[in-house]
């Protein structure tokens, strides 16, 4: 669960680097084209404070590959009732007598700078 004490978009404009994707709701994405405020590539050159305190996790009674394999799980299985209610809910359209209600546009796809970009 992501800490409430935390900025909004904390999640978003703190693991930036080159070469990767952040997928989030679009209320997020929202969120960080209001008042997100990226910083550039806050990941590489941090690789030995991270090995440093990943090392350290032992030390205090968190094995780290347990912690991994539990959100890795929760994760999966998150995006599975996902799947199997989006199933569902489109089963149920299909087999729903006419006239069937036309569907709303889908809204455009944007991207990360897009979103960010006033």
């Amino acid at each position: 669960m992501k800490d409430p004490t935390y900025d909004d978009t904390r999640y978003v404009v703190d693991p930036v680097t080159d070469g990767v994707v952040n997928t989030m709701p679009e209320a997020t994405l929202d969120t960080v084209a209001d008042h997100g405020r990226l910083h550039g590539d806050t990941v590489r050159g941090t690789y030995a404070d991270a090995r440093q305190t990943l090392d350290s996790l032992t030390s205090v009674g968190i094995d780290y590959t347990d912690v991994v394999h539990v959100l890795e799980d929760e994760g999966a299985a998150k995006f599975e009732e996902s799947w199997a209610h989006l199933a569902d809910q489109l089963t149920h359209r299909m087999r729903s007598p006419y006239p069937r209600q036309q569907a709303e546009p889908a809204a455009p796809v944007r991207t990360a700078e897009e979103a960010v970009t006033p």
